[in-house]
């Protein structure tokens, strides 16, 4: 964006009445930690704005500042759809296509108001009059550190808005693991400096955990963890008849792939999810040169980045296996040719 769109974009906020913030479903850190820390941001230039999500997102990201005010557009379909349909603006965060919020992307097509898009996966297919995108981010609670600083200049950010936006990074990067760029921790630095809570971060999202999700932890590590040394694949399936039994809550795995990646001779881990609407989610992690994303695509409906990326298969969870099994093959050869390339 140009510095004469960031000023048309300053003087249309200042005119809205309603603003929306729209991030994807099954909202993780980033989506929340952006959508958040947007609006406070917003709310100290005295800016009215509503985050809506397609569905609730994982309990340790509740003590986010604000974060009881999120609607669910599941739990609350009538007001959220009243509310996107009278915005005269619309933020849209952390996701590159309308499918990834399902019945609220036709509500957004359907309002010819303003809408501005925030996000650092590739290939962004949603349509907006400003576009603020870059892939070589960690997330796209950094593109919104940014993009504040550019549409109010001088204005301080805040700690609210700091705190949602470290988390946001923190939880994308799989605290500083991966999709770290050149200015990631200058920014982190920075969120530091105007207010954010490390401590509370820290604590809330790596070091809280219920009884159940740490039984849970202990079983998928010992009685589910599969490792195929010829091909560098590790994966965990989880079925919902499992879940239930550790009495699974949303967010409760978060993680899980990153400790079987961790294991000596994994080039890409799995984690399979059995969800009780006949689909099973996938979330995929690699080291390196080691692409995911494009095997996400291709295979399991998903994208992301090169190291991380998510997907879903409609079938079982065993089902899902047997065609992960199946299109290894074709992982191998999808990567043995970037290395040509």
């Amino acid at each position: 964006m140009t510095q004469e769109q960031f000023s048309k974009l300053q003087e249309i906020a200042k005119g809205a009445k309603n603003i929306a913030i729209i991030s994807h479903k099954n909202p993780d850190g980033d989506a929340i930690g952006s959508s958040l820390g947007l609006r406070a941001f917003l709310f100290r230039q005295q800016l009215q704005a509503r985050v809506i999500v397609p569905d609730s997102f994982p309990g340790f990201l509740r003590f986010l500042p604000e974060s009881k005010s999120v609607w669910f557009f599941d739990k609350m379909k009538e007001a959220a759809t009243q509310y996107i349909k009278s915005a005269d603006l619309i933020f849209i965060l952390d996701f590159n296509t309308l499918k990834r919020i399902e019945e609220i992307g036709a509500l957004i097509e359907n309002n010819p108001c303003p809408k501005v898009l925030i996000d650092h996966h590739p290939d962004p297919e949603v349509k907006a009059q400003f576009t603020y995108h870059r892939v070589t981010v960690s997330s796209t609670s950094e593109l919104v550190f940014e993009f504040a600083q550019k549409l109010f200049p001088g204005s301080h950010l805040g700690a609210k808005a700091a705190t949602c936006l470290y988390a946001g990074l923190v939880t994308d990067t799989g605290c500083f693991k991966h999709n770290l760029h050149e200015r990631t921790h200058i920014t982190a630095g920075k969120l530091l400096q105007a207010g954010a809570d490390h401590e509370a971060v820290m604590l809330e999202i790596f070091d809280s955990n219920s009884f159940n999700r740490t039984r849970l932890l202990g079983y998928s590590l010992y009685e589910k963890l599969i490792m195929d040394p010829a091909t560098g694949l590790a994966y965990i399936a989880l079925s919902q008849e499992e879940l239930k039994r550790f009495d699974y809550k949303k967010g409760d795995t978060e993680g899980f792939v990153n400790l079987a990646l961790g294991i000596d001779g994994v080039k890409m881990a799995v984690l399979l999810t059995e969800l009780n609407d006949g689909l099973t989610k996938l979330s995929f992690r690699s080291h390196g040169s080691f692409e995911v994303n494009g095997f996400a695509a291709k295979f399991f409906s998903g994208g992301g980045h090169k190291n991380a990326a998510g997907g879903a298969f409609e079938g079982t969870v065993d089902q899902a296996v047997d065609r992960l099994k199946e299109s290894i093959p074709e992982l191998i050869k999808m990567n043995l040719q970037n290395l040509r390339s």
